[in-house]
């Protein structure tokens, strides 16, 4: 495993067997240390390079260098030092981690930061993240964001807090960029800070290692060490953008999310980047966090099997020098000298952020962060088949529920892991999980295959069988401890793919990483992911794919029970629509730069426009009305008396077609022209178009759609399909 430890620990180390001799190695033996055990060995002196440290080992009878199950533990401080241990299983089912143990000691000085903990995942019915600091709710989740907005007190919290996160999830609907790494939202509750250790220095500080590399063993000299390790309370973050009563209302609004309904589950073997944190100059006025300021990557370490991890960084004197100017006004500069820290959860490296927490702020020498992730970041790695077949997953959604894929490809979920959709069709990245963990013989590589259907005339037929060529890689550590990308496949090998009774032959094929314990470099979260499909490679339009994966053992033959086909209904294309025109009923459409004057407040409007779907993946379309500057203005069909959203979405079974399936828009609806348009009335449901103090505005009618496709992870959100801009005028009565 490797460790994010850098600089000096010592290490001393014993074993179950006193009788056995173990040989381990910290690092490689290029760069590292290689050390013998025995009942007289001291202890040696390890300095971990910028990845920290990784250790082997090569028992008696092996015949090369191997990592054993290794977990973390016995963390704590004393006088001036900082103690673990690195606990070892040699696998032979006991499971007992005591086989062969290695002690690490750092003595810390006053720049030196140790920060530890366990990583897991919470679901359930919290919507803050349990393991945050109490100074702060954290909202690290887009899903639990959008879930809070319908509390009002916390919306109007969240509106003064962050105005320009909340307004696009309020008003106009606009198409979701490639998203990045969520942002979280920190409201501050007016609560201490949890404490943490620091060093104080007492006089001179003078620290002396010496080793003695020629006499075949190192040891560590301690000499004049002056100072010492004291228990810092809790910091009150300063922040007067919420009054009394807000901080009332939070903590009622966190007893009613409250953590006790959480799920919460280790998260083994993640790879987490350190990153230290400017504050922006508004953050340091009293703004809430942004994610804008300035970053510095610190490094990179890994957690255990249990999820605990260990990372340590030495403040250089240009950080410092940062920090001076990370200072607000009237801030303590003993305590905001310290750095704050975000950290990342990795897919891939190097920059494959798949979670980034929100900042601990001012960490102390020695921390304690106990890390809290969505459950929908990742994809723990199963330990068991389930279900009687290879697909166990496609994104986050299950198919072993009953009816959850579809005869023809679409698939529907109303379980609470993954998006709930209804007979949706697949798009962008989907990732396809498998399990081969219960086969005999074990799956070595494997190979996926695919067909698309074509229709032409009314007429289907399929394409070939042909090989799924698509890059594919995950991260991998490496002999120094290092983290790098290594390729799992395509590549030409010789396997039995048609049968017994024919030759083998070359195919692509990618190698099977899953098994946690002959394959334990590889990053053990998404292991047993078998690829990211990129949906757009094999259906370029849209429809029915099928996908069939077979796994082969170390000789190439083929593994009888490892295999399955799965079929994806496509859709990568999205919903259009526009507005002919928005006018007063009876009214000319006078084109561009129409400008109306209606002679009562609240003038009937006709809007005719259309929604085109031509898959009939549609969910659902909205006509909304803005005046001014982005003010809602709440309409109604007049002839319905409902808001427009209300009538046309697709769980209206007069507009969902139950056989098919399907929704195709306007063109569904009995009042559609040929061309699919259909005209409405609308009218305000207040009694004016207009504010009482305006007798002009200019109105923006909006017509957006939301698709009924998914990636197994999330939906696509409302998407802006047309803006039509008039302007009202009417006269008050005196």
């Amino acid at each position: 495993m490797t460790i994010g430890m850098q600089g000096l620990w010592t290490v001393s180390f014993k074993s179950e067997n006193a009788a056995w001799p173990q040989r381990f190695r910290i690092n490689g033996s290029s760069n590292g240390v290689d050390g013998k055990y025995d009942k007289k060995s001291g202890p040696i002196l390890v300095n971990g390079d910028q990845w920290g440290i990784t250790v082997e080992f090569n028992p008696p009878g092996s015949t090369g260098w191997m990592a054993s199950r290794h977990r973390l533990a016995n963390f704590k401080a004393s006088g001036d030092q900082f103690q673990f241990d690195i606990q070892t299983d040699d696998s032979a089912g006991d499971d007992d981690f005591n086989d062969f143990v290695l002690t690490c000691t750092a003595i810390i000085t006053q720049w030196d930061h140790i920060v530890y903990g366990t990583i897991r995942t919470y679901s359930g019915l919290c919507r803050f993240n349990p393991c945050f600091p109490r100074s702060y709710l954290v909202i690290d989740s887009l899903e639990y964001l959008k879930e809070l907005l319908s509390d009002q007190k916390i919306l109007e919290i969240l509106k003064r807090l962050y105005p320009l996160r909340i307004r696009p999830l309020l008003h106009r609907p606009i198409p979701d960029p490639d998203p990045g790494p969520f942002r979280p939202l920190m409201i501050p509750t007016g609560l201490p800070d949890e404490p943490g250790i620091s060093v104080i220095q007492r006089d001179d500080q003078r620290l002396n290692l010496e080793t003695n590399i020629s006499s075949g063993k190192d040891e560590s000299v301690l000499q004049d060490q002056r100072t010492g390790l004291s228990l810092i309370s809790g910091t009150l973050q300063k922040s007067a953008i919420l009054a009394k009563e807000d901080r009332l209302t939070l903590a009622k609004i966190k007893d009613k999310y409250s953590f006790r309904r959480c799920t919460i589950k280790p998260a083994s073997q993640m790879i987490l980047r350190f990153l230290e944190y400017d504050r922006t100059e508004s953050e340091k006025v009293g703004d809430p966090y942004s994610g804008e300021g300035g970053r510095s990557v610190l490094g990179i370490t890994a957690s255990d099997e249990l999820g605990n991890f260990i990372f340590r960084f030495t403040q250089s004197v240009e950080m410092v020098v940062e920090e001076l100017t990370d200072i607000g006004i009237s801030e303590d500069v003993a305590t905001e000298i310290r750095p704050d820290l975000i950290i990342q959860i990795l897919e891939s490296l190097p920059e494959g952020v798949a979670h980034e927490t929100a900042p601990y702020y001012n960490i102390p020498n020695i921390r304690r962060i106990n890390l809290c992730l969505p459950s929908d970041v990742f994809q723990p790695p199963r330990k068991a088949c389930q279900g009687g077949r290879a697909i166990q997953a496609l994104g986050n959604i299950s198919i072993l529920i009953p009816n959850t894929l579809h005869a023809d490809g679409t698939v529907s979920n109303t379980s609470s892991t993954g998006p709930q959709v209804n007979h949706a069709a697949w798009y962008g990245i989907v990732d396809l999980f498998a399990c081969f963990l219960d086969t005999v013989p074990a799956v070595k590589y494997y190979t996926i295959r695919y067909r698309r259907e074509e229709v032409h005339d009314g007429i289907s037929t399929w394409t070939p069988w042909d090989w799924v060529n698509q890059y594919y890689q995950h991260p991998k550590k490496q002999s120094n401890g290092s983290w790098k990308n290594e390729k799992i496949g395509p590549d030409a090998r010789s396997l039995r793919v048609n049968g017994p009774s024919n030759p083998k032959e070359p195919a692509p094929s990618y190698l099977n990483i899953e098994n946690q314990i002959v394959n334990q470099d590889w990053q053990n979260a998404w292991r047993d992911r078998k690829l990211r499909i990129d949906t757009r490679i094999y259906q370029p339009v849209a429809g029915k794919t099928d996908f069939w994966i077979e796994g082969y053992d170390e000789t190439g033959e083929k593994v009888t029970a490892a295999n399955d086909v799965i079929r994806l209904y496509i859709d990568n294309g999205f919903s259009a629509g526009d507005i002919v025109y928005a006018k007063p009923v009876g009214a000319s459409d006078p084109g561009d730069c129409a400008l109306f004057s209606i002679p009562s407040a609240n003038e009937p409007f006709a809007v005719k426009f259309r929604i085109v779907d031509k898959e009939g993946f549609l969910k659902s379309y909205k006509l909304n009305v803005y005046r001014g500057s982005n003010t809602p203005v709440t309409t109604k069909d007049l002839s319905t008396n409902k808001a427009v959203s209300e009538l046309y979405g697709s769980l209206d079974p007069v507009r969902f077609n139950i056989i098919s399936d399907r929704f195709f828009g306007t063109k569904d609806l009995i009042a559609a022209d040929l061309d699919g348009y259909v005209e409405i009335t609308v009218v305000p449901t207040g009694t004016s178009w207009l504010p009482p103090d305006r007798d002009a505005c200019c109105f923006s009618f909006e017509l957006s759609s939301i698709d009924r496709v998914t990636n197994g992870y999330s939906v696509p959100t409302s998407r802006l399909l047309w803006r039509e801009l008039i302007g009202i005028s009417h006269k008050s009565t005196p």
